[in-house]
């Protein structure tokens, strides 16, 4: 039937808030280049996971994925219970997962900054609002808590905080949270601990030494922790993260995720990994090690920093330093991360922990820009 002479031939149009949403803007070229700019483990994945890859059965491959073995796998590293875990494609797949799940166009959101930028993206893309609440204006860049429990009692639907922070590697005691928690019963509030690994303590830990688990986590029906294998774990390229949180809730997510977003092969390595909590403790130590390493040679060097809780280190170059330390290291095959254009943080490089040879490798190439630039 033919089309009525009074049809525009313009396309579909996305949603507004789609259309104004700029969207996060991904890192290329970065292979074969020292990648101290994005806070990944930096050395070589163990060979027992490698083999663990290489042992996928083609069957395997050519099946959907099954979760419910693995998930109970998982929940026991974490210390909890299975029907309070939840697996996704990364732990930014569940954070998204998260606000579709309890936010709608018109709802509020608060979160800290500088932090994360996803999570104010997510929000926008379904129409929700944000409230921003900065970390302290100097170092330690502190949690600004009478802020956000101000954000929380004028009705925001929930908090999505770091813990510790990206970039500032800004901490607080577990029981911060689950406190706040308690206080905004009628708020959902999302711990990030993408990053708890080198914290010394976390709501939920992993099969290492660092920290304690927090029963309360799943007990709460507002309270939900997110984690993630891309960090001191070293699978970023396999994308695999979970969330934690009372079972009601964990239904609810495993409800709006996608069926079969976890690849086999992701769970294969991290099944792998988890049964060898050596080799991640070695893993940690050698980050540490090289982060130690970082502050010994960046204070040689004079040049202020500041240290939190991740695997980075702030490092303050100046605001005419920044961008043109961060291309002159880039020529050099080296990658930072220039953070100077975000809240509290102008004239800043966040330099991510390699192992010590490579933050030698880097130091070498810093103390060549300043004695070039002198």
């Amino acid at each position: 039937m033919p089309r009525e002479q009074t049809r525009t031939a313009e396309a579909p149009q996305p949603r507004p808030s789609v259309a104004a949403t700029p969207g996060f803007a991904k890192a290329e070229g970065r292979h074969g280049k020292l990648r101290l700019d994005l806070s990944e483990y930096t050395g070589e994945t163990p060979e027992h996971v490698l083999e663990a890859i290489r042992a996928t059965p083609g069957e395997e491959l050519a099946a959907y994925p099954e979760y419910e073995a693995f998930t109970a796998e998982l929940a026991t590293y974490l210390g909890v219970e299975p029907e309070c875990v939840c697996i996704f494609a990364g732990s930014d797949e569940g954070l998204r997962i998260i606000v579709q799940s309890y936010f709608d166009a018109g709802d509020t959101g608060v979160v800290v900054t500088p932090s994360f930028p996803m999570y104010p993206l997510y929000l926008k893309l379904i129409g929700a609002h944000t409230v921003e609440v900065p970390l302290g204006e100097k170092p330690p860049f502190a949690f600004d808590l009478t802020g956000i429990c101000a954000a929380l009692e004028s009705g925001a639907k929930g908090l999505f905080v770091p813990s510790p922070t990206n970039p500032t590697g800004t901490w607080a005691e577990p029981q911060t949270w689950v406190e706040l928690a308690k206080e905004f019963p009628e708020s959902l509030i999302v711990v990030d601990e993408a990053y708890a690994d080198f914290a010394p303590q976390a709501l939920v830990c992993g099969g290492h030494s660092l920290g304690a688990g927090e029963p309360a986590v799943t007990r709460m029906r507002n309270l939900v922790v997110t984690g993630s294998f891309s960090k001191a774990l070293g699978l970023a390229g396999l994308r695999i993260g979970w969330a934690v949180a009372h079972p009601s809730v964990i239904e609810v997510l495993s409800r709006v995720r996608s069926p079969y977003s976890v690849n086999a092969v992701a769970m294969r390595a991290t099944r792998a990994l988890m049964l060898e909590p050596q080799a991640i403790s070695q893993r940690l130590a050698a980050v540490l090690e090289g982060k130690q390493r970082l502050i010994e040679g960046l204070a040689a060097l004079e040049v202020p920093t500041f240290v939190g809780e991740a695997n980075a280190v702030l490092a303050f170059v100046g605001d005419e330093a920044a961008p043109r330390i961060a291309a002159a290291l880039k020529g050099r095959g080296i990658l930072v991360r220039d953070v100077s254009k975000q809240p509290l943080l102008a004239g800043t490089l966040r330099i991510s922990a390699g192992l010590v040879p490579q933050v030698d490798t880097l130091l070498a190439a810093l103390a060549e820009e300043y004695s070039g630039a002198g």
